[in-house]
């Protein structure tokens, strides 16, 4: 499949340092007209040619398309496919071409989406907390019962309107004492539910390995140079003449060289 970033990318690149086509096609050895279906993404690109033309604009592969791009390729793809823009007839198959061509706008969308995502999340997690979590169920219900309490005491003062002066103040004392109670377990209550969501950095594990790759901009350099250390080792490997590999398992038995 023709990557469509590159394509696009090579042409707004190539327009904003401004070199022709023809001069960009004649430094990286390729005809004007070839290097113009690579910009308007009629054909792929990669390898030797890919780092020329990189290299012409000053820039490096990773520049031109990296897996960044291509998660956030993924990410407006699956934006296009949610139930509620089913109505919205998104052009799926141009979602590449909106990345090269917008890639600021691209990038927001992504954002506004991932934004929208967490949200969601985040009310779900707090749902499932206020449901199970047996300190809030506890919290809960001791100001349930406060309220219960100030309403009973309310209700008499209104229906015994004939009440002593003293038992009324009592009676308003009480209330005041139940709503300070009340006004503190609501403080700690939010406090608790505050420090709770904040303190999950990370909803779910894809959140936490998305925010991961997000951090090493979609690539590992250390994994990167192991396995071009491990490429490099099995590439210098010649299958060994019989005799040698013969010799080598000998010496191997015997923990010695072999007398000739």
């Amino acid at each position: 499949m023709v990557n469509a970033i590159l394509g696009t990318r090579i042409q707004q690149y190539r327009r904003e340092v401004g070199i022709t086509q023809a001069a960009l096609a004649r430094e990286v050895g390729i005809s004007p007209s070839y290097l113009n279906l690579i910009e308007w993404n009629k054909r792929p690109i990669a390898g030797a040619l890919l780092r020329k033309i990189a290299s012409a604009l000053n820039l490096s592969p990773d520049d031109l398309g990296s897996m960044a791009e291509e998660r956030l390729n993924a990410t407006l793809s699956e934006i296009a496919h949610l139930p509620s823009l089913k109505d919205a007839n998104v052009e799926r198959e141009r979602t590449s071409e909106f990345i090269g061509r917008f890639p600021g706008w691209a990038r927001a969308m992504a954002a506004l989406a991932q934004s929208e995502h967490e949200a969601t999340v985040r009310a779900q997690v707090l749902s499932d907390r206020l449901s199970n979590d047996p300190y809030l169920g506890a919290e809960i219900h001791k100001m349930l019962n406060r309220m219960t309490a100030i309403r009973s005491v309310a209700d008499i003062l209104v229906d015994y309107s004939d009440l002593p002066p003293e038992r009324r103040d009592r009676f308003i004392e009480i209330i005041h004492e139940e709503i300070r109670v009340l006004s503190d377990n609501g403080e700690t209550l939010a406090t608790y539910l505050d420090k709770s969501v904040h303190a999950e950095k990370f909803l779910t594990p894809a959140d936490e390995v998305e925010a991961l790759f997000d951090e090493h901009g979609g690539r590992f350099d250390v994994i990167e140079t192991i396995a071009g250390e491990i490429s490099h080792m099995l590439t210098d490997l010649r299958p060994l003449p019989r005799r040698v590999k013969a010799r080598a398992l000998v010496d191997e038995h015997l923990k010695g060289p072999i007398q000739r």
